[in-house]
């Protein structure tokens, strides 16, 4: 389940990141207040760069997309991390609405995905206030895991300010530690994993049926304690882009009078 908000965000992630050399080739440019337009140019650079990457911006492709040594907190009882694995499905997202607010500085885009699929590696363990409240009992991990999302909708709400950087030109720069964001999973949610242990006994056949037969209320639960991990992804790769890429570059509007920097 908590791959389930990494899928999330890498897909807003693949959305919004390009290449020079794509949106240039593309020769199309969009108003500052122009959400149609700047959806179908983010459209056109993704159709074009999904399954490469960027390079030079060290931002690799987004389908599969390769997920190493990520952790993630869970209530602050347990540290689960997604040793390696892939993420695939990113080609079946489109955005529905991007709009983006120069006055109140803030961009919204929804996005629908069709399917995702992860596979990997990861491991769990308890942090010691788990296992005060257990009595020493140790709840872990260390398996193989596969989630399959067949549908989602993902709603991403976030401000931004445009500084001026060592080109001396306005950039983008995000502020991850304002966003808003929710998500519905339109299809059904489930997982098969191996590897879960309660003390020394394998639990993974329950745990996993637990879930499939829960994954809604599961998901409520634990989603926005999940939600940390990916927007550290998501701003990560979103920001290399905007780094290298002014807005002079995407935008034709001159965004001078808004650097706040």
């Amino acid at each position: 389940m908590y791959n389930l908000k990494i899928i999330l965000f890498f897909g807003t992630v693949f959305a919004l990141c390009n290449s020079s050399a794509v949106y240039k080739n593309l020769n199309k440019k969009c108003g500052i207040d122009d959400g149609d337009c700047q959806r179908v140019l983010y459209g056109g650079i993704l159709r074009e760069v999904l399954e490469n990457g960027i390079p030079e911006y060290n931002i690799p492709k987004m389908d599969p997309y390769e997920v190493k040594d990520l952790e993630l907190s869970i209530f602050g009882m347990i540290k689960v991390t997604m040793l390696d694995g892939t993420i695939a499905g990113f080609k079946t997202c489109k955005s529905n609405t991007f709009t983006t607010d120069i006055k109140t500085a803030r961009t919204n885009i929804e996005l629908v995905c069709e399917g995702f699929t992860y596979e990997g590696n990861y491991k769990a363990e308890s942090t010691p206030t788990l296992l005060a409240l257990l009595g020493g009992v140790n709840v872990h991990a260390n398996g193989k895991a596969k989630v399959v999302v067949e549908k989602l909708k993902l709603n991403l709400d976030f401000p931004f300010v445009v500084n001026k950087l060592a080109d001396c030109e306005p950039h983008i720069r995000l502020m991850p530690e304002d966003a808003i964001t929710s998500y519905e999973v339109l299809g059904k949610l489930s997982i098969d994993a191996d590897g879960m242990f309660i003390g020394e006994q394998d639990v993974s056949t329950v745990a996993v049926k637990i879930f499939n037969e829960n994954w809604k209320v599961i998901t409520k639960m634990l989603g926005p304690h999940v939600l940390d991990g990916g927007l550290k992804v998501f701003y990560t790769e979103v920001t290399k882009f905007f780094d290298a890429v002014p807005t002079k570059e995407l935008i034709c509007d001159d965004l001078t009078p808004y650097v706040t920097n």
